[in-house]
């Protein structure tokens, strides 16, 4: 595994686009923060069978835009937005997907909310959360999606490289020690995924979050990772820079191209469910494409014009 939480290559955007990427990302920014709501959460959507978009619960996606970008938001709706996750614990100090829904709590928005408080409010994290995720390591050193005792919940098949990626990457940032034992485990997940992850329907996710946890490019399935830049999909160009995935000619248009003119970008299936359609919003892929962009004009190579 990698020192860090995350390596990145340095990329080196032209610099004739950085103007556009800076320009790109301000009004992303904005775009983002117009679409934060009244509670403080950042909207999610579920797609229906004619192709529209329904809102629906959004604890899942508000911890992913804070984790994306939160660093690029003001101060002002950081705190909102955390404001809405703390008021979303249950009381057995669980998060819900989705209370409307009859699935028992998932490891995944547990792991992503704990980790966005590690990241803006760590004064409030407690050692009993980082025990909550240790609860559902299994002997073999993989952790259970499901917080269920019924069989049917704890099935491996239901395993998922992506959401044990996102519980390390939490437990990490609490400062707590993840054993070689599950950190090897996990890496054998992540290889005997060279289709992607059980619940998330781009590839790179997997990418994206195992570079997140402190994994190796190498520790990943080649099909993930070389790929990965041609599937004309902004969530998924994104999703590979952040990996660091080297970008080709065409991500960087792609990412400038698809942005609307309201500053965001366009809802697009990200996680789904088994036998459900997928889920996703506009604040979703405009975090990852934020964060994507944010880091090309970041690195050392990147340029201005005078």
């Amino acid at each position: 595994m990698n020192d860090s939480m995350k390596s990145y290559p340095e990329y080196a955007a032209r610099p004739a686009q950085l103007k556009r990427i800076t320009l790109a990302i301000q009004s992303g920014v904005e775009a983002l923060q117009r679409s934060q709501l009244q509670n403080g959460a950042f909207p999610f959507s579920q797609r229906q069978s004619d192709g529209s978009w329904q809102a629906c619960h959004p604890i899942f996606s508000t911890v992913t835009v804070l984790l994306c970008i939160g660093k690029l938001l003001p101060g002002s709706d950081v705190q909102r937005a955390i404001d809405y996750v703390v008021t979303c614990r249950e009381s057995d100090g669980l998060w819900d997907y989705d209370p409307g829904m009859d699935i028992p709590a998932d490891s995944d928005t547990v792991a992503c909310a704990l980790a966005a408080l590690s990241n803006y409010a760590p004064d409030l994290i407690e050692q009993s959360d980082s025990d909550l995720l240790l609860s559902v390591l299994r002997p073999d050193g993989v952790f259970l999606t499901w917080y269920s005792d019924e069989d049917r919940w704890q099935l491996q098949a239901r395993d998922d490289a992506v959401m044990n990626c996102n519980v390390i990457y939490a437990l990490s940032m609490m400062g707590c020690h993840v054993t070689d034992h599950t950190i090897e485990a996990i890496a054998k997940l992540i290889q005997r995924s060279t289709t992607g992850s059980r619940y998330y329907t781009q590839r790179c996710m997997l990418a994206y979050a195992a570079v997140r946890a402190g994994f190796d490019l190498t520790e990943i399935p080649e099909e993930l990772t070389t790929q990965a830049m041609f599937e004309d999909s902004p969530l998924s160009v994104a999703q590979s820079i952040c990996a660091g995935i080297p970008p080709n000619e065409e991500a960087i248009p792609i990412l400038l191209d698809t942005q609307c003119a309201d500053g965001l970008w366009p809802a697009q299936p990200w996680c789904t469910g088994e036998g459900l359609e997928p889920w996703g919003s506009n604040a979703v892929t405009t975090a990852f494409c934020l964060e994507a962009l944010n880091l090309l004009v970041t690195t050392p190579n990147s340029t201005h014009d005078d």
